[in-house]
């Protein structure tokens, strides 16, 4: 599966992992666009499972394409795609630099799944 960059938002767990021991699910995650115009931003947005208790639809109402996290495997990872959502597992870069990278991406319009 590929995504086109210009269009798509990362998120990134907080604490890097999507999966919590004590929450289940993260709940807190810094989301970004990338833009080859601009110095990327990343804002910090929580998701409250009692408005939306889908994390794959919240994540694609905040306009997310890209969900990058530090698991070497998402559970129901076929709801992240049906929201039109591209995994990226096992990634331990901090969420500035995976924005960075897509941000650089841009202008060679790489896939995201490349930047892994």
């Amino acid at each position: 599966m590929t995504t086109e960059l210009q269009q798509c938002n990362l998120a990134v767990p907080y604490y890097g992992s999507l999966h919590t021991s004590q929450n289940g699910l993260s709940r807190i995650f810094f989301i970004g666009t990338p833009d080859d115009e601009t110095e990327p931003a990343l804002q910090l947005e929580v998701w409250n499972p009692a408005i939306e208790p889908s994390l794959a639809r919240w994540l694609a109402e905040q306009g997310v394409g890209v969900l990058a996290c530090s698991d070497s495997a998402v559970p129901d990872e076929d709801e992240y795609t049906t929201c039109g959502i591209e995994l990226l597992c096992g990634v331990d870069e901090e969420p500035d630099t995976l924005l960075h990278q897509l941000n650089k991406n841009l202008a060679t319009r790489e896939v995201a799944h490349e930047i892994g």
